[in-house]
């Protein structure tokens, strides 16, 4: 009689091992990335310590790398997915911060919430991209130039 609550039970088991599956092989292809962009970024520079790694996507698909020479100075490389092009080196003093970046952009755009800025390029140039959803839901993306904060372009999407 109690038979039957195996069923179930079975059921939700098959489900979870299904669902953990599907989240590894999801998860899989962005940790080798991640390695790829260190390993690539550790080979152009004398890197003491990576802080963060995270992706670009736009008209090339970069990983950025924020990380510390030898020397101390602080860097990004932007490493492209595509092996044959050079991965590019900038010095953090050599732009405008992330959150300056955010300040000029928000005076300027109905941001309502912030979701991401990140650094990537755009036409071979290094550009900050806000992405962001304004006060009517539409979300937008906002993109700023690394070396001197001017407005590049902006659109939205409209609200879903």
């Amino acid at each position: 009689m109690k038979y039957w609550l195996l069923i179930p039970l079975g059921a939700a088991a098959g489900a979870s091992v299904f669902l953990l599956f599907l989240y590894n092989s999801a998860v899989s292809p962005l940790e080798e990335r991640e390695s790829a962009g260190r390993a690539a970024a550790s080979s152009v520079e004398d890197i003491m310590e990576i802080y963060d790694v995270s992706f670009f996507h736009g008209e090339a698909s970069y990983q950025v790398v924020d990380a510390v020479r030898e020397d101390g100075e602080d860097i990004y490389v932007l490493v492209p997915e595509n092996s044959e092009a050079e991965p590019e080196v900038l010095l953090h003093s050599s732009g405008v911060s992330p959150e300056e970046v955010l300040d000029t952009a928000s005076a300027d755009e109905d941001m309502q919430t912030v979701h991401a800025v990140r650094l990537g390029m755009l036409e071979g140039s290094p550009i900050y991209e806000i992405n962001y959803t304004d006060s009517y839901g539409r979300l937008g993306y906002y993109y700023v130039s690394f070396e001197d904060g001017e407005y590049i372009k902006s659109y939205q999407l409209g609200a879903s």
